[in-house]
């Protein structure tokens, strides 16, 4: 039973003083901190080659007239950047500009994960890594065989000269 000196009140709610003070009290201002974007000659070199890799990978800079806003644009689905001017020779000259910004802010991680595109122009690889250019590979095609059967296949390199010389026949 309800003592009669005391209210009944729903879980979630508070007495209306409460209420009113919390609104009399400002918000806490919270400060994030921003990496600074190296200016040494060698981060402008590394930013140099990821903005010749991005352009090679945008291609020709074709912008388009977008009549819902009125203007010239254009944007990659690569590259999170879009850029609109007045006319389509402003946005082939700036939209570069944008890309070579883009490109810092992610060299330094100050890109969300969620925004930023996997690319040739991430990282870069190491030199000399992968397959030499215009070497090739043969072409295989996986398949279940018997133990015995692959094991002999495997064995040697004659048994597979073997098989050919047969499958020939």
């Amino acid at each position: 039973m309800l003592n009669k000196n005391k209210t009944s009140r729903s879980a979630g709610s508070q007495p209306k003083e409460r209420k009113q003070n919390q609104a009399k009290t400002p918000a806490k201002r919270v400060r994030v901190k921003i990496p600074k974007i190296p200016t040494t000659p060698e981060f402008k070199k590394l930013v140099d080659e990821h903005l010749k890799i991005a352009m090679e990978e945008i291609g020709a800079i074709r912008p388009w007239f977008d009549e819902e806003c009125q203007e010239w644009v254009f944007e990659h689905p690569y590259y999170p950047e879009e850029y609109g001017g007045d006319t389509p020779e402003e946005v082939i000259e700036r939209y570069p500009l944008y890309i070579r910004q883009f490109i810092e802010h992610r060299l330094i991680g100050n890109i969300d994960p969620m925004v930023d595109v996997t690319m040739k122009g991430r990282g870069g690889k190491r030199e000399g890594a992968g397959r030499p250019i215009g070497s090739t590979k043969e072409p295989t095609k996986v398949i279940r065989l018997p133990i015995d059967i692959a094991v002999w296949l495997q064995g040697n390199e004659d048994h597979l000269l073997k098989v050919r010389k047969l499958m020939s026949r």
